[in-house]
C-alpha cells in the first residue's frame, strides 16, 4: 500500500505585464523563479491571498501593486537537494497581473526582469519550475489571451 508522503508547500505567483511574466534571479543558483514562497507553521490557517501580499511586499516592496487572479494555476512537485537536507517542495501557482510600481526586490533575489512568456519555460532550470511554466504558458495562450 502506499505511504503518505510529506512535503514543503509553497505560493508562487506568474505575475504578467502584457506577454511579459516576472522573473527573480535567486543569487544562491543564478536560476530564475518566481514570487513567492513556503507556507510557514504559523501560516496554516491563513487565506491563500494573505500569505501572497506578504509574500509581494516582502519580495518586491510595497509599492508593487498587482490585481490577483483565481483559480489556481498550474502546481509543481520537486525535490531540492541541498548538503544539510533534502527537500521536497509542492507549489501551487497563481496567476496575478501588473498594475502599477516596479519591483524593488529584497535580499532574496539578486535581479529581476520581465521574462516573454513564450520564453519562460526554457529560463526555468528546476524541472519543476520548468513543467509549472509550460503549463503556465499553455494556460496563458487559452484562457488568458481570448
Amino acid at each position: 500500500m502506499p505511504q503518505p508522503d510529506w512535503y514543503n508547500v509553497g505560493l508562487k505567483l506568474f505575475i504578467t505585464r502584457g506577454d511579459t511574466v516576472l522573473g527573480l534571479t535567486d543569487p544562491e543558483s543564478g536560476n530564475l523563479d518566481l514570487p513567492g514562497g513556503r507556507i510557514n507553521g504559523d501560516e496554516l490557517r491563513a487565506p491563500f491571498e494573505r500569505i501572497i501580499a506578504m509574500e509581494v511586499k516582502e519580495e518586491l516592496g510595497p509599492g508593487f501593486k498587482y490585481g490577483l487572479s483565481h483559480p489556481l494555476l498550474p502546481v509543481a512537485a520537486f525535490r531540492i537537494h541541498k548538503p544539510e537536507r533534502k527537500l521536497k517542495v509542492f507549489l501551487v501557482g497563481f496567476h496575478a497581473r501588473w498594475l502599477s510600481g516596479e519591483p524593488v526586490i529584497s535580499y532574496e533575489h539578486s535581479a529581476f526582469e520581465w521574462v516573454p512568456v513564450a520564453e519562460l519555460q526554457g529560463r526555468m532550470k528546476n524541472g519543476g519550475f520548468a513543467d509549472g511554466a509550460r503549463q503556465f504558458r499553455e494556460w496563458f495562450a487559452r484562457d488568458f489571451r481570448k
